[in-house]
């Protein structure tokens, strides 16, 4: 997590990024699940998709006119719905991801991918009448969650004139965020559809944009 904060840190105040960088507010909603296999004996819960949201700021900072390097932070909602309850998770969550562009006219296409880190805030499991909130921590025996998910995005989406995107997202969780590794795994998956407002930023031309002069 340290050497992604400080890949982050190091872009931010790269000379490059004065010139180019753009932010704004991002929004959206969260479909999450969880891949669950429970080795312990008992039975492994069929889950299905829980809807959540997504708030957060994008920071786009471009390295050429096709590529951008973009990450924020953002407040997620994740978790699982069960027949008979759910679990809900509260996240803060730090992406960073390579985005390739293809210019259409005036806008842009574009896809992208790399890795996130989130940390859990808080949340809340129900199971049937009975609900509570999440003990998040290591301990094989108290916690209901572990504090941290590691793991990568791959989305695709669309740019207007710039300032304005769209995009679908899927994040593929790579850690057990079950704290008894013994008992089984559980790892996040969540589809999310957002939209953002960017600001700032020198428009970085491309081959068709110089053509054009």
């Amino acid at each position: 997590m340290k050497k992604l904060l400080l890949f982050i840190a190091i872009i931010a105040v790269s000379p490059s990024a004065f010139a180019q960088v753009s932010f704004g507010p991002e929004v959206g909603m969260n479909l999450a699940d969880v891949s669950v296999i429970h080795t312990s004996g008992s039975s492994t819960p069929i889950t299905s998709s829980k809807g959540g949201i997504l708030l957060g700021c994008i920071v786009d900072n471009p390295a050429s006119a096709t590529f951008s390097i973009q990450f924020g932070l953002y407040y997620a909602t994740k978790g699982y719905n069960i027949d008979h309850g759910f679990t809900s998770i509260n996240y803060f969550e730090i992406p960073l991801n390579g985005v390739y562009y293809f210019n259409v006219g005036a806008d842009r296409i574009f896809i992208g991918a790399g890795p996130y880190v989130a940390y859990a805030v808080g949340g809340t499991t129900k199971d049937g009448t009975i609900s509570k909130s999440l003990n998040i921590g290591t301990d094989t025996y108290s916690s209901d969650i572990t504090p941290f998910d590691l793991g990568v995005n791959m989305m695709v989406g669309y740019k207007v004139a710039r300032e304005f995107l769209v995009r679908m997202q899927f994040g593929l969780g790579l850690t057990n965020i079950y704290p008894n590794d013994a008992a089984g795994t559980e790892q996040n998956r969540v589809f999310s559809l957002s939209a953002a407002w960017l600001f700032g930023g020198k428009k970085t031309e491309s081959k068709s944009d110089e053509k054009a002069k």
